[in-house]
């Protein structure tokens, strides 16, 4: 099962494509694939690492965050990672706080996209961030995983 995370922040975006087996490993496994962008104004940094450990590195201008993540997620296809985006099987989302909503990981359907948005008080810049996140992902069925339960209780 191949399994892309990703994790939208304010001032980055880091995703990391996964493969498991029938058992979840005792370990996490490493990498397929690592993209990394790291905003500057206009300017995306963006750096790509393959299960080989060659990293490619590209300095670019964008009109928006969706533009360069677009870009960031093609490399995927045009890296040999994956042929198609259905080799995916799974999306993974990090949401840094669902408000009194979810202490666990949901499968994100518009009902759950809109309580996290309501959320986004307890962390404006990064839940905003990480909702782009979603809509951009690769159609399939994602996932969201709140990182702090304790966060819920506030």
């Amino acid at each position: 099962m191949k399994i892309l995370v990703l994790n939208s922040g304010s001032s980055s975006q880091k995703a990391c494509l996964y493969e498991i087996g029938e058992t979840l490993p005792d370990h996490p496994p490493a990498c397929l694939w690592e993209g990394k962008i790291e905003w500057g104004g206009d300017i995306a940094t963006i750096a790509v690492k393959n299960s080989k450990g060659i990293v490619q590195k590209e300095r670019l201008t964008f009109s928006s965050r969706e533009q360069a993540i677009r870009h960031l997620l093609r490399t995927l296809l045009t890296g040999n990672v994956i042929a198609s985006a259905s080799d995916i099987d799974v999306v993974g989302h990090r949401v840094v706080h669902g408000g009194p909503h979810f202490e666990d990981p949901v499968v994100i359907t518009p009902e759950v996209y809109s309580a996290i948005a309501s959320a986004a008080e307890f962390a404006p810049l990064h839940i905003r961030a990480e909702l782009e996140g979603v809509k951009i992902a690769p159609d399939g069925p994602p996932r969201c995983w709140v990182r702090a339960r304790s966060h819920s209780k506030w």
